[in-house]
């Protein structure tokens, strides 16, 4: 992902065709989370990893 930390254009992004596996990001996010006894985030990317997995409880995102 090209996303420069200065807030500014994205140069060269449209051109960037690396792909990602956001699931696995998340995976990986929980472990290093409960490796740390992490609480808050490991809330944080189960959460994610649910509406991701479009398994969240509560909320109607359909319309």
């Amino acid at each position: 992902m090209k996303i420069p930390v200065n807030g500014g254009e994205l140069a060269g992004a449209h051109s960037d065709e690396t792909r990602y596996n956001f699931i696995q990001k998340t995976r990986d996010g929980i472990q290093g989370a409960l490796s740390r006894n992490d609480e808050t985030t490991l809330k944080m990317l189960e959460s994610a990893m649910s509406i991701m997995q479009d398994k969240s409880t509560g909320v109607n995102i359909r319309i």
